[in-house]
């Protein structure tokens, strides 16, 4: 069996089994809801501080993967807002939604298990540094879109503040930048701190992606089909291969 089906078969499994769950009603809506909760408030934190924490930070890293993934990231999203406008007449308020549609992943509930899973703890590092920077790359420029379209009103930098400050209170970058700190001023967890985070970071990956099951389950195909077929596209196959040429 190849490695592609060997990664893939139980990732989407678990997000298979949680859509099941949810759609026998074997769990309800509120379970899944709390166990979001539970996913990105305390377990996937909880795995990223003592990852972090823990790292051993290469001597020589090579910023090449970050460059590549941002500029092919930010190349995707001027290409969804400019088809929202082009191709769908959107205004330049939801242009930034096409935007953020096209570019921005979903680096916890998808990524962080599959790179894990495929590649192991060495493609750690990489993975937290682009964690770390996503929200707060991407975020403004769909607010300043968003408030530029609205009547012509400007740029609130109030709202900008309310952003970058939702971004830095998320809990995945709080621990990250607590994880960061550890390592930066070598301070080691006591013990059975250590323990506990390791039990509950042990849950994060199979709790996601059952969460993330049981979540798509109160969704069906239907709407407007077009622009999301256009941006699951970008997303997919354009973007992966722009990082990659880039690269």
């Amino acid at each position: 069996m190849s490695t592609l089906l060997q990664t893939m078969i139980p990732v989407f499994g678990l997000v298979a089994l949680g859509a099941v769950s949810v759609r026998t009603e074997i769990v309800d809506s509120r379970g899944v809801r709390g166990l979001v909760m539970f996913v990105f408030t305390f377990s996937i934190p909880a795995l990223l501080l003592s990852s972090v924490a823990g790292l051993e930070v290469p001597e020589d890293i090579s910023w090449g993967f970050l460059i590549a993934f941002y500029a092919g990231s930010l190349l995707v999203f001027a290409l969804g807002a400019l088809v929202g406008a082009s191709v769908f007449g959107r205004p330049v308020a939801e242009q930034a939604i096409f935007g953020l549609g096209a570019s921005f992943s979903n680096l916890v509930l998808i990524g962080l298990p599959v790179v894990l899973t495929a590649l192991g703890p060495e493609a750690s590092f990489p993975m937290f540094l682009i964690l770390g920077f996503h929200s707060a790359t991407f975020m403004p420029i769909a607010v300043v879109m968003v408030q530029a379209g609205q009547g012509g009103e400007g740029v609130s930098a109030g709202a900008l503040r309310q952003v970058l400050f939702d971004v830095v209170r998320n809990p995945i970058i709080l621990a990250l930048l607590a994880g960061f700190a550890l390592n930066l001023f070598g301070v080691e967890l006591w013990t059975p701190v250590t323990t506990m985070l390791d039990l509950l970071g042990s849950a994060s990956v199979p709790c996601a992606l059952f969460a993330l099951g049981g979540s798509l389950a109160g969704y069906s195909l239907g709407g407007d089909v077009g622009p999301a077929a256009w941006l699951g596209f970008v997303k997919l196959v354009v973007h992966p291969f722009l990082v990659w040429l880039i690269a």
